[in-house]
């Protein structure tokens, strides 16, 4: 973390997930960091890496009239990188522990909108994306 960097509100978000809620390239989020002197500041992560408050950057794109509606799939993701931090194996985890435990039961430290949208896509059948991409193997452009 920065020495500048505000502590977190909330869940955070990298530059490729802006990009995602956006609907952009990674390269446009860059320019908007470099171009833009509102655009929020890292609230964590490093200086390679930076991470930022999600509340703020919707808030943001909504004042630049940038971005798109974020699907539920979405929004389950950037709530466990807020609750985990990098360690998003442990919130795959957290996720398939609640989704085998009963209704109202509590699961380490989810949050209950976490547990209320991954038991939404697991009815839905919409989980099914995204337990393939966890599944698979990382693929590496270019190589």
């Amino acid at each position: 973390m920065t020495d500048n960097a505000v502590p977190p509100a909330g869940p955070l978000v990298t530059g490729s997930e802006i990009a995602r809620l956006a609907g952009v390239t990674r390269a446009a989020v860059s320019n908007w960091r470099r171009r833009y002197g509102d655009f929020p500041a890292p609230s964590g992560g490093s200086a390679n890496s930076p991470l930022f408050d999600l509340a703020e950057v919707q808030t943001w794109l909504a004042g630049q009239r940038k971005g798109q509606d974020v699907s539920q799939e979405v929004r389950l993701w950037q709530l466990l990188r807020g609750a985990h931090g990098d360690d998003m194996i442990a919130g795959l985890a957290e996720v398939a522990e609640a989704l085998a435990a009963p209704p109202g039961a509590t699961v380490g430290t989810l949050p209950e909108d976490a547990v209320r949208l991954a038991r939404n896509l697991a009815a839905d059948g919409s989980a099914s994306g995204t337990t393939v991409r966890c599944g698979s193997p990382p693929r590496r452009y270019g190589s």
